[in-house]
Protein backbone atom coordinates (compact mmCIF):
# COMPACT_ATOMS: atom_id res chain seq x y z
CA UNK A 1 0.00 0.00 0.00
CA UNK A 2 1.47 3.33 -1.06
CA UNK A 3 0.60 6.73 0.40
CA UNK A 4 1.70 10.09 -0.93
CA UNK A 5 2.85 12.62 1.66
CA UNK A 6 4.96 15.77 1.70
CA UNK A 7 8.10 15.88 3.81
CA UNK A 8 9.14 19.41 4.78
CA UNK A 9 12.06 20.89 6.65
CA UNK A 10 12.01 24.29 8.34
CA UNK A 11 15.27 26.03 9.23
CA UNK A 12 15.85 29.21 11.23
CA UNK A 13 18.82 31.19 9.96
CA UNK A 14 20.63 33.92 11.85
CA UNK A 15 20.06 32.45 15.31
CA UNK A 16 23.56 33.14 16.69
CA UNK A 17 23.61 36.70 15.37
CA UNK A 18 20.09 37.34 16.69
CA UNK A 19 20.71 35.99 20.19
CA UNK A 20 24.25 37.25 20.74
CA UNK A 21 23.96 40.67 19.12
CA UNK A 22 24.27 41.98 22.66
CA UNK A 23 26.04 41.07 25.87
CA UNK A 24 23.01 41.97 27.99
CA UNK A 25 21.58 38.90 29.69
CA UNK A 26 17.95 40.09 29.44
CA UNK A 27 18.21 40.44 25.66
CA UNK A 28 20.00 37.10 25.29
CA UNK A 29 17.24 35.36 27.29
CA UNK A 30 14.58 37.15 25.24
CA UNK A 31 16.28 36.20 21.97
CA UNK A 32 16.56 32.57 23.08
CA UNK A 33 12.87 32.59 23.99
CA UNK A 34 11.89 33.92 20.56
CA UNK A 35 13.92 31.19 18.83
CA UNK A 36 12.61 28.43 21.11
CA UNK A 37 8.99 29.50 20.76
CA UNK A 38 9.18 29.62 16.96
CA UNK A 39 9.70 25.88 16.59
CA UNK A 40 8.60 24.38 19.89
CA UNK A 41 5.42 26.45 20.35
CA UNK A 42 4.36 28.19 17.13
CA UNK A 43 5.01 25.28 14.73
CA UNK A 44 2.90 22.79 16.74
CA UNK A 45 0.10 25.39 16.98
CA UNK A 46 0.20 26.01 13.23
CA UNK A 47 0.22 22.28 12.41
CA UNK A 48 -2.46 21.53 14.98
CA UNK A 49 -0.29 19.06 16.85
CA UNK A 50 0.41 18.81 20.56
CA UNK A 51 3.79 20.47 21.32
CA UNK A 52 5.43 17.37 22.83
CA UNK A 53 3.80 14.58 20.82
CA UNK A 54 6.87 14.10 18.62
CA UNK A 55 9.06 13.56 21.71
CA UNK A 56 7.28 10.26 22.43
CA UNK A 57 8.61 8.79 19.18
CA UNK A 58 5.13 7.59 18.23
CA UNK A 59 5.45 8.56 14.61
CA UNK A 60 3.40 6.88 11.93
CA UNK A 61 2.35 7.93 8.47
CA UNK A 62 -1.21 8.56 9.56
CA UNK A 63 -3.92 10.54 7.83
CA UNK A 64 -3.23 13.59 10.03
CA UNK A 65 -2.91 16.90 8.19
CA UNK A 66 0.58 17.37 9.62
CA UNK A 67 2.83 15.39 11.89
CA UNK A 68 6.07 16.64 13.44
CA UNK A 69 8.92 14.16 13.13
CA UNK A 70 11.70 16.14 14.79
CA UNK A 71 12.52 19.57 16.23
CA UNK A 72 15.99 20.65 17.30
CA UNK A 73 19.03 22.72 16.43
CA UNK A 74 16.97 25.42 14.72
CA UNK A 75 15.32 22.84 12.42
CA UNK A 76 12.06 20.97 12.26
CA UNK A 77 11.06 18.02 10.07
CA UNK A 78 7.32 17.70 9.40
CA UNK A 79 5.20 15.36 7.26
CA UNK A 80 2.17 17.01 5.62
CA UNK A 81 -0.83 15.42 3.93
CA UNK A 82 -0.65 17.87 1.01
CA UNK A 83 1.59 20.49 -0.54
CA UNK A 84 -1.08 23.13 0.15
CA UNK A 85 -0.95 22.38 3.90
CA UNK A 86 2.85 22.74 3.79
CA UNK A 87 2.67 26.06 1.93
CA UNK A 88 0.08 27.40 4.35
CA UNK A 89 2.15 26.35 7.39
CA UNK A 90 5.37 27.75 5.89
CA UNK A 91 3.68 31.08 5.15
CA UNK A 92 2.18 31.31 8.65
CA UNK A 93 5.38 30.28 10.44
CA UNK A 94 7.47 32.65 8.30
CA UNK A 95 5.18 35.52 9.19
CA UNK A 96 5.27 34.63 12.89
CA UNK A 97 9.08 34.33 12.92
CA UNK A 98 9.42 37.66 11.13
CA UNK A 99 7.10 39.50 13.50
CA UNK A 100 8.46 37.92 16.71
CA UNK A 101 12.10 38.51 15.81
CA UNK A 102 11.67 41.98 14.38
CA UNK A 103 12.79 40.61 11.03
CA UNK A 104 16.20 39.52 12.36
CA UNK A 105 15.57 35.78 11.94
CA UNK A 106 14.93 34.16 8.58
CA UNK A 107 12.86 31.03 8.05
CA UNK A 108 13.89 28.86 5.12
CA UNK A 109 11.96 25.76 4.19
CA UNK A 110 11.85 23.05 1.56
CA UNK A 111 9.40 20.30 0.78
CA UNK A 112 9.39 17.17 -1.33
CA UNK A 113 6.72 14.68 -2.25
CA UNK A 114 7.31 11.21 -0.86
CA UNK A 115 5.64 7.91 -1.55
CA UNK A 116 5.50 5.79 1.57
CA UNK A 117 6.16 2.13 0.92
CA UNK A 118 8.50 -0.53 2.26
CA UNK A 119 11.32 0.34 -0.19
CA UNK A 120 11.49 4.06 0.56
CA UNK A 121 13.71 5.15 3.46
CA UNK A 122 13.38 8.53 5.15
CA UNK A 123 17.19 8.81 5.25
CA UNK A 124 17.50 8.96 1.45
CA UNK A 125 14.60 11.37 1.18
CA UNK A 126 16.04 13.61 3.89
CA UNK A 127 19.35 13.98 2.00
CA UNK A 128 17.50 15.16 -1.10
CA UNK A 129 15.41 17.47 1.05
CA UNK A 130 18.51 19.00 2.66
CA UNK A 131 19.89 19.73 -0.81
CA UNK A 132 16.63 21.53 -1.65
CA UNK A 133 16.85 23.49 1.61
CA UNK A 134 20.43 24.55 0.84
CA UNK A 135 19.30 25.76 -2.58
CA UNK A 136 16.39 27.68 -1.00
CA UNK A 137 18.74 29.32 1.53
CA UNK A 138 21.19 30.35 -1.19
CA UNK A 139 18.39 31.68 -3.40
CA UNK A 140 17.09 33.81 -0.52
CA UNK A 141 20.47 35.41 0.14
CA UNK A 142 20.97 37.76 3.05
CA UNK A 143 17.64 39.41 3.44
CA UNK A 144 17.39 42.80 5.04
CA UNK A 145 15.12 42.78 8.04
CA UNK A 146 11.72 44.44 8.20
CA UNK A 147 11.39 45.10 4.50
CA UNK A 148 7.62 45.55 4.74
CA UNK A 149 7.72 48.18 7.48
CA UNK A 150 8.16 51.90 6.79
CA UNK A 151 11.73 52.40 7.98
CA UNK A 152 13.22 55.88 8.30
CA UNK A 153 16.40 55.14 10.30
CA UNK A 154 18.86 52.26 10.76
CA UNK A 155 21.15 51.31 13.64
CA UNK A 156 24.77 52.20 12.80
CA UNK A 157 26.19 49.04 14.40
CA UNK A 158 24.09 46.25 12.90
CA UNK A 159 22.12 48.09 10.17
CA UNK A 160 18.78 46.97 11.57
CA UNK A 161 15.75 49.26 11.36
CA UNK A 162 15.21 51.51 14.38
CA UNK A 163 11.85 51.82 16.07
CA UNK A 164 10.79 54.49 18.50
CA UNK A 165 9.90 53.21 21.98
CA UNK A 166 9.34 54.85 25.35
CA UNK A 167 13.02 54.24 26.08
CA UNK A 168 14.12 55.91 22.85
CA UNK A 169 15.10 54.55 19.45
CA UNK A 170 16.29 50.92 19.32
CA UNK A 171 16.61 48.16 16.73
CA UNK A 172 13.35 46.28 16.17
CA UNK A 173 14.98 42.94 17.06
CA UNK A 174 16.11 44.35 20.43
CA UNK A 175 12.55 45.47 21.17
CA UNK A 176 11.22 41.99 20.32
CA UNK A 177 13.87 40.33 22.52
CA UNK A 178 12.96 42.54 25.46
CA UNK A 179 9.25 41.82 24.98
CA UNK A 180 9.92 38.06 24.87
CA UNK A 181 12.22 38.22 27.90
CA UNK A 182 9.52 39.59 30.23
CA UNK A 183 7.37 36.39 30.42
CA UNK A 184 10.48 34.19 30.41
CA UNK A 185 11.98 35.99 33.40
CA UNK A 186 8.72 36.00 35.39
CA UNK A 187 8.29 32.23 34.90
CA UNK A 188 11.89 31.60 35.96
CA UNK A 189 11.34 33.31 39.32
Amino acid sequence: MEKTKWLAIFDLSGIQRFIFATNKMKEIIGGSTVVHNALFKELPEITGESPDKWLNGDFSFSDDEAQIVYIGGGNALVVFCSEEKYKSAARELGKTVFLNSGGALRLASACTQIDIDEDNSLGKIQKALMAKLDAAKKAGGNTSSSGVLPIVAYDNNNYEPLVLTRSGAMPLSKQKKLEAEKPAMSSAI
